[in-house]
């Protein structure tokens, strides 16, 4: 079955169907109206382009040579004449309700005059050939919004999908991440813990009382003190569900790592692939502010190491909103580092990640800074630091290049390669602590792959090698700066620092 025929499903019960208008090149129906962004989509050599505001009107016409995009709503064919019958069959995606009013049963169109549209859309062409996502408008969007509708779109979408934490329902979240979920979806999908992050008199990998304690969580019950969420989400994910566990912060997650590492982490392997444990444990991770030693720490070199697991480390809007999606729908274990600095940065997001299908691969990175002389590597909220950094090493001549990981466990070493390839001198940047990091990982795949490339040592910028303290201005000192990736960064290409 061809895209068209999924969309246009001609029907037998009109005395008098419509006729098909003859035409000797690719036509498309146009179903339209004005006020905002054009979308425009190639299927089988025919387009349609499509506006989205209270006013429609539609007409054939022969536009050659528009570049495809994304999620076009209705394809009709170029009939003349729209049948009730096809509008209540896609009423739903193509916001038609407002023509079912009227009782006849074959709606006239076009209200408009076709040579005035006509000479509009023409006009439209040179634009709509450069276009290649939704449309050039963008709106701002913090993280935390970022992250709840995701969570929002994903429950919608699979009723397996709940979420599972303290403080995530009545409170609506520690850091209202999980804002009005609980009035959405009710106390069944959006269920509140006690504070007990690790299980220790219940074993939840037998399948018997894995499922038990997940029915006595959809009844608000809970049978016992001890009986931790992660544990009760992972035996929840060996029965196909598909649990999201808010750790209030990372530092708690230390209480629940056999349950991540030893049962989550380990069961796909463990069952020759029998066991797919779909999970995703999220919250935020790093340095906060003035929170002290036990609840400012990053862990993502900690997860980063375990086979079994994904890790990914979001830093705009657009990372948290499509990483999470991603997440979610991954059958394995995935490990999401938040950040809670950032949940209240706002972030320009398009149209495309708008759209409730955008989803962002895993394991590939982003970079979001052209550059020709050094590499500068960062994740999280390392990246905004970076980013500050290169705006300051341009007005020095230095044109860095800032990859952004997205993505800790797998580790995009391809990309990582190909750009110290091209400015042959290589920066990375982390919160967490130097030994053992995800720098060193990345200093070790280039020395590895890309060693005869490189002009100058890699520099690492890693947190101090001490407990975080208490003190801000010692805080401060304990974590890396801008100036500090400034300084690196002109060593690295035999400036002052």
């Amino acid at each position: 079955m061809n895209h068209a025929s999924r969309y246009y499903k001609p029907t037998n019960t009109v005395s008098n169907p419509p006729k098909k208008r003859e035409l000797s090149h690719p036509a498309i129906l146009l179903l339209v109206t004005f006020g905002s962004p054009l979308i425009i989509r190639r299927i089988k050599g025919q387009f349609i382009i499509r506006f989205s505001t209270s006013r429609i009107c539609y007409q054939t016409y022969s536009l050659q040579g528009i570049a495809g995009s994304y999620n076009c709503y209705l394809l009709l064919s170029s009939l003349l004449t729209l049948n009730r019958k096809d509008v209540e069959d896609y009423k739903t995606k193509s916001r038609c309700e407002r023509l079912l009013g009227s009782g006849n049963q074959n709606l006239q169109l076009p209200f408009y005059n076709q040579k005035v549209f006509g000479d509009y859309m023409q006009r439209l062409i040179p634009v709509a050939s450069s276009m290649k996502h939704f449309s050039s408008t963008t709106k701002n969007m913090t993280v935390r919004d970022a992250l709840n509708s995701a969570l929002d779109e994903e429950m919608a979408a699979d009723s397996n999908v709940f979420i599972m934490g303290e403080e995530v329902g009545e409170y609506q979240g520690a850091y209202k991440i999980t804002k009005g979920l609980l009035d959405k979806y009710g106390p069944d999908r959006v269920v509140d813990t006690p504070i007990t992050e690790v299980t220790s008199t219940v074993l939840l990998s037998f399948p018997s009382i894995s499922y038990l304690l997940h029915f006595q969580l959809k009844q608000n019950s809970y049978p016992y003190i001890q009986a931790g969420f992660t544990g009760i989400g992972v035996g929840a994910a060996y029965h196909g569900l598909k649990p999201v566990i808010e750790f209030m912060t990372f530092n708690f997650s230390m209480q629940a790592i056999d349950h991540i590492i030893n049962s989550a982490a380990k069961s796909n392997y463990m069952s020759a692939g029998q066991i797919n444990v779909p999970i995703v444990f999220r919250g935020p991770n790093g340095a906060a502010a003035g929170v002290g030693a036990q609840h400012s720490q990053c862990f993502g070199a900690w997860f980063g190491a375990i086979p079994g697991l994904k890790v990914l480390v979001p830093y705009s809007s657009e990372d948290a909103r499509g990483l999470l999606k991603a997440a979610i729908r991954d059958p394995d274990p995935v490990v999401f580092l938040e950040n809670e600095i950032l949940y209240g940065e706002s972030f320009p997001v398009s149209p495309e990640v708008l759209d409730p299908n955008f989803c962002l691969p895993i394991g590939k990175a982003k970079i979001e800074r052209e550059g020709k002389d050094v590499t500068i590597t960062a994740y999280s909220k390392m990246v905004s630091f970076a980013l500050k950094a290169a705006e300051i090493l341009e007005k020095d001549g230095i044109n860095a290049e800032v990859i952004n990981l997205r993505c800790i466990r797998p580790l995009d070493r391809d990309t990582i390669n190909k750009s110290v390839r091209k400015t042959n001198r290589l920066v990375t940047v982390e919160e967490g602590f130097r030994q053992h990091g995800v720098g060193a990982e990345i200093c070790a795949t280039v020395v590895e792959d890309s060693f005869g490339y490189l002009d100058a040592p890699v520099e690492r910028i890693a947190g101090a090698d001490v407990p975080t303290p208490y003190a801000p201005n010692l805080e401060r000192l304990a974590f890396p700066q801008i100036e500090d990736i400034v300084r690196a960064t002109k060593r690295a290409c035999y400036r002052s620092a």
